[in-house]
């Protein structure tokens, strides 16, 4: 599972501004990107991110070996292919949160941000992302 993760890069979105881009790792509908450091500062935070939407889903501490299967599992789990809006995902598949928790809570050993909550993403926020990524001109 998760093992198909490409390297590219993709647009995050930023609540009420202009996406920006980021380098990460693509698969399924995510990405997964270095989103900064823990303390201590050898420590690597990862955020996994919904393409469609440049929204921010979940945020890992740990080297990307670990990190990345635990990550495949949450893009396997779920279809992450809506790129309308950013509650798309949600709107698909309703238990969406309840497999994202049981699968962070499967995987201590990617020490998983229980804590983060993501900036929301409007509608706006989403469709910027969504033009930022076709080449649209705002």
């Amino acid at each position: 599972m998760g093992d198909m993760w490409e390297p590219s890069n993709f647009f995050c979105a930023i609540p009420d501004g202009a996406p920006v881009q980021a380098f990460g790792y693509l698969y399924r509908g995510l990405a997964l990107r270095h989103s900064g450091w823990a303390t201590p500062r050898q420590e690597t935070r990862w955020t996994l991110t919904h393409l469609g939407s440049g929204g921010a889903i979940m945020r890992f501490t740990g080297d990307v070996k670990t990190v990345m299967p635990v990550a495949g599992e949450i893009a396997d789990a779920v279809d992450w292919t809506l790129f309308d809006l950013p509650e798309g995902w949600r709107q698909t598949d309703p238990d969406a949160p309840a497999k994202i928790g049981a699968i962070i809570q499967a995987h201590p050993e990617a020490r998983p941000d229980v804590g983060f909550e993501a900036a929301p993403i409007s509608d706006a926020d989403a469709r910027a992302v969504i033009a930022a990524r076709e080449g649209i001109a705002p």
